[in-house]
């Protein structure tokens, strides 16, 4: 991996949000990956009259949480509020993963609802789950669940989701031997949609213009079955500030990050 000094000057995934990265203002300070931190984004939606600009169209809030006293497995706190029109859908999840490469799922309870123009939620459009792991990559409902479905990847290792792989990629670097990516893997596309043969590898260093400034920037790419190549943006601490993929994005809100 080459010097910062050496890195190339911005990347095309990062174009379409350009407007955004001028008010980004980075975290400073050190940051564990492995311990107990919270962070917000923002959702942004390309525009298509517009190539440097990016509309707000919803936030997303991790928090991960260490078991004590076990360190076999964590939680993945998430809340999620995706604007669709005048509507939105407000998503909570609570997700246990394990402390593995790619954060794969143990378990998590989920509950999802649109809400109309009135602030109010349409019951008929809601989705609570409670899934388990039963091993072979397949998943089995708990008692909890409203809707009804069987989860079966293709891959015999438990597959990860969206939510998780950011918080995944940001131990890769530091994985000691023997535990890295496996050489693809499947993905719930927020715990719903099942992707599969994802990969997702490192694609090098570039330095980007985040308010006014460069910043070496440390990024990875996954490519696999129905989805558009995702890049994830890291700054020098190993914090992920950007998801980019297709015409989505997400940013790390100013001032949002939250660590212990």
């Amino acid at each position: 991996m080459g010097k910062a000094s050496q890195a190339s000057l911005g990347h095309s995934s990062l174009d379409k949000i350009r407007s955004h990265l001028e008010h980004v203002a980075p975290p400073s300070g050190d940051f564990d990956p492995n311990g107990a931190w919270e962070r917000p984004y923002v959702m942004c939606l390309a525009r298509l009259d517009n190539p440097a600009g990016a509309a707000n169209v919803g936030t997303l809030r991790l928090q991960r949480i260490p078991a004590v006293p076990a360190a076999d497995h964590f939680i993945l706190v998430v809340e999620q509020s995706a604007r669709m029109g005048g509507a939105s859908q407000q998503t909570k999840a609570e997700i246990v993963c394990h402390n593995d490469a790619l954060a794969s799922l143990q378990s998590w309870k989920l509950d999802s609802v649109t809400v109309g123009l009135d602030g109010k939620p349409r019951e008929e459009t809601r989705v609570r789950e409670a899934m388990d792991a039963l091993g072979d990559g397949v998943f089995r409902l708990g008692q909890e669940s409203l809707r009804r479905k069987a989860i079966r990847g293709r891959n015999s290792a438990p597959p990860t989701c969206n939510w998780s792989l950011m918080e995944a990629v940001q131990r890769l670097q530091r994985l000691p031997p023997g535990e890295a990516p496996p050489p693809s893997f499947d993905m719930l596309e927020d715990l719903d949609a099942l992707r599969t043969n994802q990969t997702i590898t490192l694609c090098g260093e570039i330095e980007a213009i985040l308010g006014g400034a460069k910043v070496p920037l440390i990024g990875y790419v996954q490519m696999g079955e129905g989805l558009q190549p995702t890049h994830y943006w890291l700054d020098k601490q190993r914090r992920l500030l950007i998801v980019a993929g297709g015409n989505r994005a997400l940013i790390l809100r100013n001032g949002g990050e939250g660590s212990k």
